[in-house]
């Protein structure tokens, strides 16, 4: 892929493009089918330490949604044909997340597919919940290297969690 990036000349001041060119490193894709979690990563809790200290720690319910988000995303994994050998961004390279929530359309009728879903839960935090999955399973290094995202919630025929995260350079 080749774009143009614009800039300002440092002796006369007038815009200028250079070409850079991207190159695509690795993909990674998956399908979850699963019940989407309306738990997200705001579900925390206030707790006291033994002696006495407050911290803030993962709700129950936070918990189980990400063990059934990672439970989904390491099938996907398996049933991949292509394993990666190493996590993407593990050369230092960024990373692009494209997610897209699919609600199911439980109207008789099912006049809301492909319409937006603008009901809660919010979709940062659902990413934040499903990035943290995936840096737990191991499909990426570190979701630091989350660079550019891409991000929708549409009703569906089938619930569930497209994601898609490539590693590319410039």
């Amino acid at each position: 892929m080749e774009k143009f990036t614009e800039y300002r000349l440092q002796n006369t001041g007038q815009l200028a493009k250079k070409h850079v060119r991207i190159v695509r490193l690795r993909t990674w894709s998956a399908w979850l089918a699963m019940e989407i979690p309306r738990t997200t990563h705001n579900a925390l809790v206030a707790s006291v330490t033994r002696d006495g200290r407050p911290f803030i720690r993962k709700s129950d319910r936070l918990k189980d949604a990400e063990d059934r988000i990672m439970s989904a995303i390491e099938h996907a994994q398996r049933v991949q044909t292509r394993a990666h050998e190493r996590r993407l961004g593990s050369t230092g390279a960024a990373l692009s997340v494209e997610v897209t929530w699919c609600f199911q359309d439980k109207t008789a009728q099912k006049t809301q597919v492909g319409k937006p879903y603008m009901r809660k839960p919010d979709m940062s935090n659902m990413l934040k919940t499903l990035e943290d999955c995936l840096t737990r399973t191991g499909v990426i290094e570190d979701d630091r290297l989350i660079v550019k995202e891409s991000l929708r919630k549409a009703f569906d025929e089938r619930e569930g969690i497209l994601v898609t995260v490539e590693e590319f350079r410039t």
